[in-house]
């Protein structure tokens, strides 16, 4: 198997002491931005709809992410089966660079692992239990859905601001604006409650 080194590979290796100042300064941004991550979690738990002790989170900057739910609602060792709350794609790549991919926070309905209602059931329950929630959002809040998801929705307007605010150092505003999206899913805590039965 023939491999070439092409003009990016030889540049590299040609400044190769400061590419590894390079490559550590990423990953001391990488985790600082898992500290941003881990204080939206911490500033979500002083929320007044946050009981201490009923939920467990999910943040990590590596896959962009950050979630909650309810212990409750867990039926399931698989992490990913669970229905819970997201805010995603909020990976430095798509945020930084030029993508079409944009961050999005939606309601996770959980997988065929899961011992509650299937998917296809507990949207349909879900999106009656919640009208009351889901008719005080924007229009664009409403509309979208996809496979496994639902009421989930696009931050297209506000991935430039958050890029900005990464690009200017302003992680108070940058961690106070992730929590902001987070918190319009608190509404749906109740009804999900009511969906799979506990409280």
């Amino acid at each position: 198997m023939k491999t070439n080194l092409n003009e990016a590979d030889r540049y590299l290796l040609e400044h190769w002491e400061q590419s590894l100042e390079f490559e550590q300064g990423m990953n001391d941004v990488r985790t600082k931005y898992d500290q941003v991550f881990q204080a939206v979690i911490d500033e979500l738990k002083e929320k007044e709809w946050w009981k201490e002790g009923a939920f467990r989170s999910y943040a990590s900057q590596l896959y962009g992410c950050i979630g909650f739910g309810k212990k409750v609602w867990l039926s399931t060792d698989h992490k990913w089966e669970w229905p819970s709350l997201w805010l995603d794609d909020l990976d430095l790549e798509y945020i930084l660079v030029d993508t079409e991919t944009t961050p999005c926070v939606y309601v996770w309905l959980g997988g065929s692992k899961n011992q509650g209602p299937s998917p296809e059931v507990f949207k349909e329950k879900l999106l009656k239990a919640a009208a009351p929630q889901i008719g005080k959002l924007p229009p664009r809040l409403q509309k979208y859905e996809s496979g496994k998801t639902i009421l989930c929705w696009p931050l297209s307007g506000e991935k430039a601001a958050l890029k900005q605010m990464l690009l200017k150092g302003e992680t108070e505003a940058l961690i106070e604006a992730l929590v902001n999206e987070l918190d319009r899913l608190a509404p749906f805590i109740q009804p999900i409650d009511s969906v799979l039965g506990v409280g």
